[in-house]
C-alpha cells in the first residue's frame, strides 16, 4: 500500500512543471525542513523602564501619572537617548566586559543562526551587526516607557543579557548626571574660589593696617579722644571759675597761679589730642580715609563671597533638578516558552511567496511567448 502511494506521488511529482518545483515545491520543502526540524527555539526576555527627571514635563498616561506622583516626571527625550546608547557599540563593548556574549552566540542555536558559523568574519563590527538583530528597544511616545527585548537560545541567557544592559544603561545615566553636575557648578565654584581669595586679601590688608597704625576702630577712637578733650575743657572751665572767685576774694592768693598753670597744661593737652584727630596724615582723620577704603573693600569682598556661595548653591539645585533617573518598571523576564520562530507562519509565508513568484514568472513567460508569436 505504501509502495503504491509512493509510486503515485512520484508520478504526480514528475508531471509538475520544473518552474513550479523550483519556485514553490523546493523552497517550501526547505522551509518545512528548517523551521520544522532544524531551527532552534528562541526565547525573548523583556523588561520595561522609564527615564525621568525632576524638571522635564511631558504628556503622561496613567503609568506616567503614577510615576510623577512620587515627585519626578519622566522625560521622553532622555528615554530616546538611553535607547540609542543601549543599541550602540559602546554598550556592547561594556557588555562584553561582563558577559561573554560573543562566545554564547557563536556556540548556541542552530548552525544557520549562530554568529560567524563559517568562521569568515569575526570582527567587532560584524558581531555588532549580528547583535543588533538580537536586541531591540522601543519607546512609547505617549507614556515614555521603554521596552527592551533580548533574543537568546536559552531563557536564562536572555534574562542575564537583558539585566546587564539595563544595568549598563543605568550606569551611563549616572555618568551623565555626574558630568552635567560638574559642568554646571564648575563656573560657580571658580567664582567662589576667586571671591574667597579676594576676601582674604582685603581682610589681611585691613588687619595689617590696624596693626601698623594701632587703629582698630577709627570712629570709636575718635569719639574717645573727643570725650577726653571735652573732659579737659570742662576742667579748664571749672578752674577758670575758681580763678575768678579767688581774684575777687583773694587777689594775691598763690592758688591763682597754680590754677592758671594747670589750665595751660590742660590747653596743651587739648592741643595734643586735637593733633591726634585732625593733624597730619598720621592723625585719625588722615588715616580714616585709608581705613574706610580698606574696610569698604573688605565689606564688598564679603558680599561678593556671599553672592558667589548663593550662586553655587543655586547652580547645584538647578543641576539636581535636571538629574536623570532610570526607573525599572518590570525587570528582565525569564520566559518559559519560546516566542520564535513562528514555524507555521514561516512555512506558510514561504509557500505563498513561492506561489506569487511562480504566478508572476508564468505570466512573464507567457507574455514573452505571445509577443514572439
Amino acid at each position: 500500500m505504501i509502495k503504491k502511494w509512493l509510486n503515485l506521488a512520484v508520478t504526480r511529482f514528475k508531471k509538475l512543471k520544473p518552474l513550479f518545483v523550483f519556485l514553490v515545491v523546493l523552497p517550501t520543502t526547505i522551509s518545512v525542513i528548517y523551521f520544522g526540524i532544524i531551527a532552534s527555539k528562541v526565547y525573548v526576555s523583556e523588561s520595561t523602564f522609564v527615564v525621568r527627571s525632576a524638571n522635564n514635563q511631558a504628556t503622561i498616561s496613567t503609568m506616567g501619572s503614577l510615576l510623577s506622583s512620587v515627585g519626578v516626571n519622566k522625560s521622553i527625550d532622555d528615554a530616546y537617548s538611553v535607547q540609542s546608547y543601549i543599541t550602540s557599540r559602546a554598550a556592547l563593548h561594556t557588555l562584553e566586559g561582563t558577559v561573554d556574549v560573543r562566545d554564547y552566540y557563536s556556540k548556541q542555536g542552530d548552525w544557520f543562526s549562530r554568529f560567524n558559523t563559517l568562521r569568515l568574519n569575526n570582527s567587532q563590527e560584524a558581531f555588532y551587526q549580528y547583535f543588533r538583530e538580537k536586541v531591540s528597544i522601543r519607546v512609547d511616545p505617549v507614556s515614555g516607557i521603554a521596552t527592551l527585548r533580548v533574543k537568546a537560545y536559552k531563557p536564562e541567557e536572555g534574562q542575564e543579557i537583558n539585566s546587564r544592559l539595563i544595568s549598563i544603561a543605568e550606569n551611563r545615566v549616572n555618568e551623565l548626571n555626574t558630568r552635567a553636575l560638574n559642568d554646571a557648578i564648575t563656573f560657580a565654584k571658580n567664582n567662589v574660589e576667586r571671591a574667597q581669595e579676594y576676601s582674604l586679601q582685603t581682610a589681611k590688608a585691613l588687619m595689617d593696617f590696624r596693626i601698623a597704625n594701632k587703629i582698630f576702630d577709627v570712629n570709636a577712637q575718635t569719639q574717645a579722644l573727643l570725650q577726653l578733650i571735652e573732659s579737659l575743657q570742662a576742667d579748664i572751665v571749672k578752674n577758670q571759675a575758681q580763678i575768678s572767685q579767688l581774684k575777687a576774694s583773694s587777689p594775691d592768693s598763690l592758688q591763682i597761679k597754680t590754677l592758671e598753670s594747670r589750665n595751660r597744661s590742660l590747653e596743651h593737652e587739648i592741643e595734643v589730642q586735637m593733633q591726634k584727630i585732625v593733624g597730619d596724615d598720621s592723625s585719625l582723620v588722615g588715616q580714616s580715609v585709608v581705613y574706610q577704603r580698606l574696610s569698604l573693600e573688605n565689606s564688598m569682598a564679603v558680599e561678593q563671597l556671599t553672592s558667589a556661595i548663593s550662586s553655587l548653591q543655586a547652580a547645584q539645585d538647578e543641576a539636581m533638578r535636571k538629574q536623570l533617573y532610570l526607573e525599572v518598571i518590570s525587570p528582565a523576564s525569564n520566559p518559559d516558552e519560546a516566542e520564535l520562530p513562528n514555524r507555521f507562519y514561516n512555512i506558510l509565508a514561504t509557500f505563498i511567496i513561492g506561489l506569487l513568484l511562480y504566478g508572476l514568472t508564468s505570466l512573464i513567460i507567457a507574455s514573452v511567448r505571445e509577443h514572439k508569436n
